[in-house]
């Protein structure tokens, strides 16, 4: 799949990223795919951050 296609979230057919609808189903096509690199970079962020700073704060409160 190259970059001006997007895949159906329904039918899994590809489609030119150009086209609203799919054309084997005709469902809407979404504009911004859960699968694409930046939806997960936006979501994998904000979830690391916090996990380190959970860390970084149980160093200190954990008994040693």
């Amino acid at each position: 799949m190259s970059k001006e296609e997007v895949k159906c979230l329904y039918c899994q057919t590809t489609n030119l990223l150009s086209d609203v609808n799919c054309k084997q189903c005709g469902m809407p096509l979404a504009k911004n795919h859960p699968n694409s690199a930046t939806t997960r970079q936006k979501v994998f962020k904000p979830i690391f951050i916090g996990i380190a700073i959970f860390c970084f704060v149980m160093m200190f409160f954990l008994p040693r």
